[in-house]
């Protein structure tokens, strides 16, 4: 069965993105999914960020993501995995599952 959807996370532009992590934050290698990197923050506080290309830095939280699945018969091409999204601005920059 084929699972298709036209709806968005919503952005918000107004999130900042830093150029250079914070001391105490790392970036931690993935082999799969979005540049990420988390740490414990001078002031104590546990802090996640992702990297977005788009948006040319690192943005606190973690990126959206989904399950998506456009593969069927019908179509020549698709795709069937999950995708990761900025919340800023939305971009669609990490994917791992099935493309045809």
């Amino acid at each position: 069965m084929t699972h298709t959807t036209d709806w968005f996370y919503p952005t918000d532009p107004n999130l900042k993105v830093l150029q250079v992590l914070p001391d105490g934050v790392a970036e931690h290698k993935h082999m799969v999914g979005p540049r990420e990197a988390w740490g414990k923050t001078e002031d104590g506080v546990f802090r996640r960020y992702y990297f977005c290309s788009h948006c040319g830095g690192w943005i606190e939280g973690e990126a959206n993501f989904k399950r998506e699945n456009t593969l069927d018969s019908g179509h020549l091409s698709g795709r069937n995995g999950l995708a990761w999204y900025c919340r800023r601005c939305g971009l669609n920059f990490a994917f791992y599952g099935t493309v045809s």
